[in-house]
């Protein structure tokens, strides 16, 4: 994964369905923002803002056409 020029390598379970001539790919995972260098000042309206992990979720289709 690259984030603002950070690249990390992630490694995470997911599911992968094929029906008919369609491919699905689809899985959610965790991301901590400081291993990308996105980090926040500590002002208090801040830091109770933001989280410091964040949720990704990847949802993707390949379709033969």
């Amino acid at each position: 994964m690259t984030i603002k020029g950070q690249t990390r390598p992630v490694k995470e379970m997911g599911t992968i369905t094929v029906q008919a001539e369609t491919l699905s790919v689809n899985a959610v995972f965790s991301l901590t923002l400081a291993d990308y260098d996105i980090t926040f000042d500590d002002s208090e309206m801040v830091s109770t803002k933001i989280a410091k992990n964040v949720e990704v979720t990847v949802a993707a289709e390949y379709s033969i056409q």
